[in-house]
């Protein structure tokens, strides 16, 4: 699909670019991790801010693939909304890295080439896929 291939270029600048900025930005908000209930907070926090987007995800996704004549405006308004959703993601901390790739690689498969490609991804189970505090969710390093 020509949009996930823009879209993965597209992705790719800012992920190098923030590079330095992820460090410092992991650096602060992961020493606030010492006060506490903090994290706790800061978890459902980012939940709340992760849920709408992936409904967003979803939704354009079924779209995309229902109505072949919105593909490109789908394309046109989706690819900067991920991309702002993925500076987000990559500047902001999280207690577990694997939830953080899980919600990157959500954003960078986007659009599913239908629905079971979501039910096939093995974190996606329960409220994994959703909640930024997943513990047993496959790294990059498990493939």
């Amino acid at each position: 699909m020509w949009a996930n291939t823009v879209l993965k270029v597209v992705l790719t600048i800012p992920r190098y670019i923030l590079l330095p900025v992820e460090l410092v930005t992991t650096s602060v908000i992961g020493l606030t991790f010492l006060i506490p209930f903090w994290a706790d907070i800061y978890v459902w926090l980012m939940t709340l801010i992760w849920v709408p987007f992936y409904g967003y995800i979803v939704s354009t996704s079924w779209l995309y693939q229902r109505a072949l004549v919105l593909r490109p405006v789908l394309a046109i308004i989706s690819i900067p909304i991920l991309l702002v959703l993925d500076v987000f993601l990559t500047i902001m901390a999280n207690p577990d890295k694997a939830a953080k790739y899980n919600h990157a690689l959500i954003v960078e498969s986007w659009p599913f080439s239908s629905l079971s490609d979501l039910k096939k991804m093995d974190f996606l189970d329960e409220w994994h896929g959703l909640s930024f505090a997943i513990s047993k969710a496959r790294t990059p390093k498990e493939g």
